[in-house]
């Protein structure tokens, strides 16, 4: 019986059919990531933006990952988090505060997440005053000032979808030192104002991720056999030319997300049927019983 090369790790496995590979929850995620869709060159340029030598890490510094849904930002936000503190080690190094669960118009709640992080990295009790700030830039400025010199937080934001929250962690990100904030963004505005207004700087970073093309996707199948020790051409009827026409030319099928679900689905199928080889038939099953493709 065939193995689903799909099947991402977790511990939970009701969504190991679709979860953003995330390195700190499952180590093995870390062989998962493929360079499709300009995931590797926006990873790339994250890492020479931070890989300076000597680079001064207590001025502010605001990520923004851009990109349609399900092309795989989360997914780079988690790579590009787990890179960022893996290689800054040093005492006392960067504390990892993922506060994407709070809403993305509540900056205080995001703060506080971030005040009560880094005083427990620092083993005191949450502030008082902390806890009950009432402005988000005069939180910052103080956590700021209690922090350790070398000690840097980077937090992770949840998506941004308006001006406003752009406008104040790129604020932030001028004026306040000893915090990264990283999110991403699917609205088009958003993306437009990155390029346009919040351009690279010393203190904005923006990667985008783009759509996969019919090369990106058999590479991304290949690279999942791969994982398993399948190779395309004893586990797949159709041949290389074949499923690069047969997925590549169903534009729904161009996020790293979708793709992922349909190929999940697909060997499912194969495995409940007990078989060991994907028909074409197999694809057109998928395809034709699951609306969330088309």
């Amino acid at each position: 019986m065939i193995e689903n090369p799909f099947r991402l790790p977790t511990d939970t496995p009701v969504w190991e059919r679709d979860i953003p590979l995330c390195e700190w929850q499952a180590a093995a995620h870390t062989q998962l990531y493929v360079p499709i869709d300009n995931t590797e060159q926006a990873y790339q340029k994250f890492k020479e933006f931070f890989a300076f030598p000597g680079l001064d890490l207590t001025g502010g510094r605001l990520i923004t990952i851009a990109g349609e849904s399900g092309y795989g930002k989360t997914s780079l936000a988690n790579r590009c988090a787990h890179w960022l503190t893996e290689n800054r080690q040093r005492s006392p190094g960067v504390v990892k505060i993922d506060a994407r669960g709070e809403s993305p118009d509540d900056l205080l709640a995001v703060y506080r997440t971030a005040a009560t992080k880094v005083h427990a990295s620092l083993g005191v009790p949450l502030a008082e005053g902390a806890a009950r700030a009432h402005d988000a830039r005069a939180g910052y400025q103080d956590l700021s000032g209690r922090m350790l010199q070398d000690l840097v937080a980077l937090v992770l934001l949840p998506p941004i979808s308006s001006k406003r929250q752009l406008d104040e962690y790129e604020w932030l990100a001028r004026h306040r030192g000893n915090f990264i904030f990283l999110t991403e963004t699917a609205t088009t505005e958003i993306s437009r104002l990155c390029t346009t207004v919040y351009r690279d700087s010393a203190w904005h970073l923006r990667l985008e991720l783009g759509e996969a093309t019919k090369k990106d996707a058999l590479m991304f199948i290949e690279a999942r056999l791969a994982s398993v020790s399948y190779s395309l051409d004893t586990i797949l009827e159709p041949g290389r030319e074949e499923i690069r026409d047969i997925i590549g030319n169903r534009h729904d099928l161009r996020s790293i997300r979708s793709l992922q679900c349909y190929l999940f689905d697909t060997f499912e199928h194969v495995k409940s049927q007990d078989r060991d080889r994907v028909l074409k038939s197999d694809f057109e099953r998928t395809w034709n019983s699951n609306a969330l493709y088309r």
